[in-house]
C-alpha cells in the first residue's frame, strides 16, 4: 500500500507576479498618485518633501474592501503603518481638520485622464517607475494639480 505525498501548494506565475507592491499595475499605482497630487491624503507631506509614498485601502480587503482605484488613496508610508486596520472613519477623527471632507473629492475624480498621462509617463519617462518603486524623491519635471 503506498501512500501519496500530499503535493506543495503552488501559486501561478501570474499570482506570484502580484504578490508584495505588485498588486495594483505600475501605471494604475502612478495614476492614483498623480490623481491626489503626488501628495499623502493624510497628512499632506508630498514626494517632493522627501516622503515615501505608498497607496492605502480605504476599506481593507480583508474587511471587504477591492484594489479598485475608488478604495485606494496616496498616502506616506508614516501615516500607511500608523493608521494599520484602523477604519477610515476613526482615522479621519483623529486626524481631524478637513480630512474626512478631502476623501470623497479624491475619490470621485475620474481616473481616466490621470490614467493616460500615466501610461504616457511610462513611455517617455521609465526612470519615474523605477524611481517611485525605490521609494525615491528623486524624480522630478512633473507636477500635478492638488
Amino acid at each position: 500500500m503506498s501512500m501519496k505525498r500530499p503535493r506543495p501548494a503552488r501559486s501561478s506565475p501570474r499570482r506570484a507576479a502580484w504578490q508584495g507592491a505588485h498588486w495594483v499595475r505600475a501605471s494604475t499605482r502612478l495614476a492614483i498618485y498623480l490623481r491626489d497630487g503626488l501628495a499623502c491624503l493624510w497628512c499632506g507631506r508630498a514626494l517632493e518633501d522627501g516622503v515615501a509614498l505608498s497607496l492605502d485601502h480605504l476599506v481593507a480587503v480583508a474587511e471587504g474592501g477591492s484594489h479598485a482605484p475608488a478604495n485606494l488613496v496616496t498616502c506616506c508610508q508614516p501615516c500607511n503603518l500608523t493608521r494599520g486596520a484602523t477604519s477610515r472613519d476613526e482615522w479621519c477623527r483623529r486626524l481631524g481638520g478637513d480630512v474626512a471632507e478631502r476623501v470623497p473629492v479624491h475619490i470621485a475624480r475620474d481616473l481616466a485622464p490621470y490614467r493616460v498621462r500615466a501610461l504616457q509617463i511610462q513611455r517617455e519617462r521609465p526612470e519615474w517607475l523605477l524611481a517611485l518603486r525605490r521609494r525615491s524623491s528623486t524624480v522630478g519635471g512633473i507636477r500635478a494639480g492638488r
